[in-house]
């Protein structure tokens, strides 16, 4: 919750409070989330300093390896999504024409219909 200091010089004691509690607590929640990713750090760190040179060095060459298979996977996915906003594109453009092409009809339906029946005929045998 973000407030202004006009908004707090009119809030009462009690709503005062409560926005001090919301802010103690979203701040205990940040502290306690940057000690986790802490702990969590260190203990990769203990793991990582286990491993000998060659085990670092093949765990660097498999982290690579699958980096260029995602990387790969991605650009694949890419020219897929690009080839379906394309098709949207195109498909969105049927839907215009079509949409006007319908209204062409029912506006031509709604003029003949009103005409008697001898009318029509011979305006269908005039039209190309």
């Amino acid at each position: 919750m973000m407030a202004t200091w006009d908004d707090l010089d009119k809030q009462s004691e009690s709503e005062k409070e409560e926005v001090e509690e919301e802010a103690n607590l979203a701040l205990v929640a940040t502290i306690a989330s940057d000690a986790e990713s802490r702990i969590d750090s260190d203990d990769e760190d203990d793991v990582y300093s286990k491993l000998t040179r060659s085990e670092l060095i093949e765990t660097v060459k498999d982290l690579i390896s699958h980096y260029q298979r995602k990387s790969k996977d991605l650009k694949v996915l890419k020219t897929k999504f690009d080839l379906l906003v394309r098709d949207n594109d195109r498909n969105n453009l049927l839907i215009n024409d079509l949409e006007e092409e319908n209204k062409y009809i029912k506006k031509m339906t709604d003029k003949w219909s009103n005409k008697p029946l001898s009318e029509q005929n011979f305006a269908l045998h005039e039209e190309p």
